[in-house]
């Protein structure tokens, strides 16, 4: 049982992995056309896509960054707040937290619980601007 676990855990970092990409080409499509929201929805789909597969295997770091990310993405999408500069730059510090911490589970490493407490308030703020 342990064996499998194991190996679906390395299933979900490489998928992981793959996001994290698909997640930063998602990005720099969208900062030529911010207002796209067919650009805005693969983003947000990856995000959401790693929020759900992270909490299964309790990699609260990464879901609680995946989240945060998503609702940025779904308030740029229902033009609460349309993606600029800081955005984009939260976004992408997010995905980086991510892919490290992928790289840690990639090496064994047990699951991060607490993400910078930081980043995820500047994505909450990011997401609600008028909270």
């Amino acid at each position: 049982m342990l064996e499998e676990l194991q190996e679906l855990m390395g299933e979900f970092v490489a998928d992981g992995f793959d996001l994290v990409e698909e997640f930063e080409r998602g990005l720099l499509a969208l900062e030529k056309h911010p207002t796209d929201a067919a650009l805005l929805a693969e983003p947000k789909r990856v995000a959401h896509t790693l929020n759900g597969t992270a909490g299964m295997f309790d990699c609260e770091l990464i879901r609680k960054l995946a989240k945060a990310s998503e609702l940025v993405l779904a308030g740029a999408l229902h033009c609460e707040s349309p993606l600029a500069g800081e955005a984009f730059t939260a976004l992408r510090e997010a995905f980086d937290h991510i892919y490290a911490e992928l790289r840690h589970l990639s090496r064994g490493g047990a699951p991060g619980i607490d993400a910078d407490p930081t980043l995820l308030d500047r994505l909450a703020r990011l997401a609600h601007p008028s909270s």
